[in-house]
């Protein structure tokens, strides 16, 4: 019997490398025998850290990478001690990411880099589609005019990105007097990361004008005469329109 110390004491943590560890024991009957020192060699090989770091919350296409996504911890192996270091994200804050299943890198270099290893992990983020709402404005024409150039609005655009609006209508030329849909669409740079809100618009083709003139064979003649009236029919827009013309006279008490 006798009593064991050891160097270094139970509970202490050795830095990585070769490390002697020591006991001296010292016989209970110090009579009989003497006190013993004996050692050892124990390798320590560096840890690798615990990176704290989950798959974060979706986000919508146009939010820039910040802390809120890119926000890994390190520990120690059994995940009860902070260890300091450094954070590389790829890629880094204030990227903004194309829509889908994205990955994200963190690099993590331990400041006590001889106990510690560097270390990397990944995880992913579900980027979704921005909305953009596309909307046409109304517009009318005249019956036998081409279309008019149609306007309207883009709203919800991201990240910078320039978009064009484009229109289509089934009303041409010849179409005739009613109403018809302008159905408006966007297209441009990173158009797939949006779902497109289409608003119509109306395209309200009026009725065109009928210019007519009328004139007489003579201004003057003798009463119970006959004279020849000439009507004139044309369209302002297009070709002479067809129909019927009825001609009327007041009478005219003859001076």
């Amino acid at each position: 019997p006798g009593a064991f110390t050891y160097t270094p004491a139970t509970g202490s943590i050795l830095a990585a490398g070769a490390n002697t560890l020591t006991v001296t024991f010292a016989p209970t009957d110090t009579a009989d025998y003497t006190s013993q020192t004996a050692s050892v060699n124990l390798v320590v090989i560096a840890a690798t850290p615990l990176i704290n770091w989950t798959n974060p919350a979706p986000i919508t296409y146009g939010t820039a990478l910040s802390g809120t996504q890119l926000d890994a911890t390190a520990a120690t192996p059994d995940g009860s001690t902070p260890v300091n270091g450094t954070f590389v994200y790829t890629p880094a804050a204030g990227v903004v990411l194309s829509v889908g299943t994205q990955p994200l890198s963190v690099t993590f270099t331990p400041t006590d880099d001889v106990d510690f290893t560097t270390i990397k992990k990944t995880v992913t983020v579900d980027v979704q589609a921005a909305t953009l709402v596309v909307t046409a404005n109304d517009a009318t024409k005249i019956y036998g005019t081409s279309n008019p150039t149609f306007t309207g609005t883009i709203t919800g655009a991201q990240n910078g990105d320039v978009l064009t609006e484009n229109f289509t209508t089934t009303a041409s030329t010849l179409s005739d007097v009613g109403t018809y849909d302008i159905v408006p669409s966007a297209s441009g740079t990173n158009i797939a990361n949006y779902v497109q809100t289409i608003k119509d618009g109306t395209l309200t083709v009026t009725k065109a004008s009928v210019i007519s003139s009328l004139s007489l064979s003579t201004t003057s003649i003798a009463y119970e005469l006959p004279v020849t009236m000439t009507v004139t029919i044309k369209s302002a827009t297009r070709s002479t329109p067809t129909g019927t013309v009825l001609f009327s006279e007041d009478w005219m008490k003859v001076s």
